[in-house]
């Protein structure tokens, strides 16, 4: 086999590769961003929902969407919720989120007092459809805005 055939051939796989890779984005563990890097208008959402324990989806159209989790508030001899994981797998145009939750009554832990923020992908996502799994069990988001 001559050079420019071995050199093909490793550029037809690298080619694929890459492209099965972007079209499958939402699989794995989603990108977590900071709060300054959200749209003007995904600030507005969070500043909505900040008092408000719970899971979010900003997802207005053509842009980007974001998974909202949201841990600041908990009540008194409440247990304090944080999130552990979170994992999403795309399939048939459908955004699997697999969110896995624990609590504590230890209000000083390290992972309490958060929110987070997960970008979900754009206006040319792959799926038209998000489910979501909370602890294994299917649930849904507290509100959605966008």
């Amino acid at each position: 086999m001559g050079k420019i055939t071995v050199v093909a051939r490793c550029l037809s796989i690298g080619m694929a590769v890459l492209v099965a890779g972007c079209s499958n984005f939402a699989s794995g563990e989603p990108k977590e961003v900071d709060l300054q890097q959200l749209s003007s208008g995904a600030k507005s959402f969070v500043d909505q929902i900040k008092d408000e324990s719970g899971l979010y989806l900003y997802s207005p159209a053509g842009e980007q969407a974001y998974l909202i989790v949201n841990h600041l508030v908990t009540g008194q001899d409440e247990e304090a919720r944080y999130l552990e994981s979170l994992k999403s797998e795309l399939k048939d145009h459908l955004l699997r989120l697999d969110v896995n939750e624990l609590g504590t009554m230890e209000y000083t832990d390290k992972r309490l007092g958060k929110i987070r923020f997960f970008e979900l992908g754009d206006s040319s996502r792959d799926y038209n459809a998000i489910q979501v799994y909370k602890n294994g069990v299917v649930s849904k988001f507290d509100s959605i805005g966008g």
